[in-house]
C-alpha cells in the first residue's frame, strides 16, 4: 500500500472515532462505527499475502455481523423513541454487538487467529485504538444486569487462554481480552475511569510491540535469544511486570483503582477473580523474562544486537505515563 493511501485510511480511522465520541445519537455512532470499519479493513490487507488477506476477511465478517446486531437494537430503540438503552432487549442486543466487535468472551475466538497473520503495527490498533469507540458506546447503555459475568468471563478466557501460547501475537491477544474485562469493571463502576486504564494499557501495549517490531519478535523462545545490553534487560522487565500488573509499576495503578472502587461497592467475589486472573497473565509475562534475569542470553541464529535506538523511546513513554494516574488522583 502506498504511503499516501495509509495516511488516508488512517486519518480516516481516527475522525471516525472522534465521530462516535462525538455523537449524540445512536445512527450516528453507527456511521461512524462503520466508516472505522472501512478505514481499517484496507490497512489490515496485502494483495499479494495471504494470511494477511485472511485476517482482513475474518475481521470484516465478525465487524458485519457486529454492525448488523447493533443497528437492529438501534432500530427497535428509535421504534420506541427512546435516547437510553432502557429496555432489557434492546440492552442485551446492543451489548451483544459491542461484545463481537471488541473480541470479548465469550465471542473471542477470531481475535488471536486474526491477529496472528497481522503485522505488530495492525496488532497495535487492534489492541488499543479499535477499543475506544465501542467502549465509549458502552458507557452510554444502562448498566446491564450481566456485565459481572462477562467481566469475570473475559478475565478468565484472558489469563487462561494465554498459558499454552507460543506466538507473541496469539498471547498478546489474551491478555488484551483480560484487560477488556478490567475496562469492562471500569465502566461498571465509573464512566471515566476506564479512559485512564486504556491510556495506560496504550502506552504499555506500544512499548512492547515497539520492541517486539524493532527486533522482529513472533514467539516467546526468541525474547531470550536476543543480545540484551543490561539497561535494555532492566527496561524490558519493567515493560512486562508493568503489563501484567505488578506493583509498584506503572500498570498497577489502573487496576488499584478499579479494585478501590469495587471493594467500596461489596463485590468481592467479583474482585477476587479479576486479581486471581491478573496473577495468572502476570505469569506468562514472567516466563518471557524469567530467562532475561537468570541466564545469559544463548547463540541462535537469529541472535543479533539490540539496536541503540530502542533505549530512549522506552525510557521517555515510561516518564510521561506517570502523569496520568497522577491527574486522576488530583480530580478525584
Amino acid at each position: 500500500m502506498k504511503y499516501s493511501s495509509k495516511m488516508l485510511f488512517m486519518f480516516t480511522l481516527i475522525i471516525s472515532t472522534f465521530m462516535v465520541i462525538s455523537s449524540s445519537n445512536w445512527m450516528s455512532m453507527w456511521m461512524g462505527l462503520e466508516i472505522n470499519l472501512m478505514a481499517f479493513s484496507p490497512l489490515i490487507s496485502k494483495a499479494k499475502n495471504t494470511p494477511m488477506s485472511e485476517s482482513c476477511m475474518m475481521y470484516f465478517l465478525v465487524q458485519v455481523l457486529g454492525s448488523a446486531l447493533f443497528l437492529l437494537s438501534i432500530t427497535h430503540n428509535m421504534m420506541n423513541m427512546n435516547w437510553m438503552m432502557t429496555m432489557n432487549w434492546t440492552t442485551t442486543i446492543m451489548t451483544l454487538s459491542i461484545l463481537i466487535k471488541t473480541g470479548t468472551p465469550p465471542f473471542h475466538m477470531w481475535v488471536p487467529m486474526t491477529m496472528e497473520k497481522m503485522s505488530w503495527n495492525n496488532c497495535l490498533l487492534l489492541m488499543t485504538w479499535q477499543k475506544i469507540a465501542p467502549m465509549f458506546i458502552l458507557t452510554n447503555i444502562t448498566k446491564y444486569s450481566l456485565f459481572p459475568m462477562i467481566i469475570i468471563m473475559a478475565v478468565w478466557v484472558g489469563a487462561i487462554g494465554g498459558l499454552n501460547q507460543s506466538s507473541l501475537r496469539k498471547m498478546m491477544a489474551y491478555s488484551s481480552m483480560n484487560h477488556t474485562g478490567w475496562m469492562l469493571a471500569c465502566i461498571m463502576m465509573s464512566n471515566n475511569l476506564w479512559m485512564i486504564y486504556i491510556s495506560i494499557y496504550s502506552i504499555n501495549t506500544l512499548m512492547m510491540i515497539y520492541f517486539f517490531k524493532k527486533e522482529n519478535l513472533f514467539f516467546i523462545n526468541q525474547v531470550p535469544s536476543k543480545n540484551l545490553t543490561l539497561i535494555m534487560k532492566m527496561n524490558l522487565i519493567m515493560i512486562f511486570m508493568s503489563m501484567g500488573g505488578l506493583p509498584p509499576f506503572l500498570g498497577f495503578m489502573p487496576k488499584w483503582m478499579v479494585i478501590n472502587l469495587m471493594m467500596n461497592m461489596n463485590t468481592f467475589l467479583t474482585t477476587f477473580i479479576m486479581v486471581m486472573m491478573s496473577l495468572i497473565t502476570l505469569f506468562y509475562y514472567i516466563r518471557i523474562v524469567a530467562p532475561l534475569i537468570i541466564m545469559n542470553s544463548s547463540s541462535s541464529k537469529w541472535k543479533s544486537p539490540v539496536k541503540n535506538s530502542l533505549l530512549m523511546p522506552i525510557i521517555f513513554m515510561m516518564l510521561t505515563s506517570f502523569m496520568l494516574p497522577i491527574m486522576y488522583l488530583l480530580n478525584m
